[in-house]
């Protein structure tokens, strides 16, 4: 939506599911059942949900429009706090490694090893699992939750991320900014060596060609 009075989407998604509100209206995002499919995208790349469930529901008016979403929320009120306290605490902890002369791609580097030492893939695959919460303060994500711990990190670094996601990988990792040209960067990938700590650059500022010949080997 070009207005700008709007609020950015992600940001008020994450405002209205920190508040536990049960539908949460969109009707002023334009979304309609004709782009569920951007709906979806655009959810996915909120980074900041970690309370609620990986699929939502939709509500539409006569004229198509999409009014409301509706997520199962997997916290109480009380765990979503406590969850928030313990988020901030990793991300000082996170910040207190950068070192202010530092450029983007030494940022980026630091990052990728941050959470690989920090993480191990979730085989149990728990609800948590695909969120910062899973990746940051349960140290279990799966793809999509390494993904969105990287994008949380890296916006409070200044760098920017997307989400990337493959249907047919069934698969997410990271499009990452460095001097104005877009890399892939796969975390979960990298992390791929079982344990903590464990940390390899196979999947680290990619180009598309790279990436897709490393992926499918």
């Amino acid at each position: 939506n070009s207005d700008s009075s709007v609020k950015a989407f992600d940001e008020y998604i994450v405002e209205e599911t920190l508040k536990r509100t049960d539908l949460i209206d969109i009707s002023k995002y334009g979304y309609t059942t004709d782009t569920v499919n951007l709906l979806a995208d655009a959810i996915q790349q909120c980074e900041g949900l970690f309370n609620v469930s990986n699929s939502f529901s939709y509500f539409w008016d006569g004229a198509g429009v999409i009014t409301d979403i509706q997520f199962d929320y997997l916290l109480t009120a009380d765990e979503t706090s406590a969850a928030l306290e313990e988020i901030a605490t990793v991300t000082s902890d996170y910040l207190s490694g950068i070192k202010n002369e530092w450029n983007d791609l030494e940022k980026i580097l630091y990052t990728n090893n941050y959470l690989c030492r920090l993480c191990e893939y979730d085989y149990t695959l728990k609800d948590t699992a695909h969120s910062i919460y899973g990746a940051l303060v349960v140290k279990e994500p799966v793809c999509d939750g390494y993904s969105k711990a990287f994008k949380y990190l890296l916006k409070k670094v200044n760098i920017n991320s997307i989400l990337a996601t493959s249907a047919e990988m069934v698969h997410a990792w990271n499009m990452v900014e460095l001097n104005d040209n877009y890399y892939h960067i796969d975390v979960t990938w990298n992390d791929g060596m079982p344990g903590v700590g464990k940390t390899s650059y196979d999947y680290f500022l990619t180009s598309d060609e790279e990436f897709l010949t490393r992926g499918s080997g």
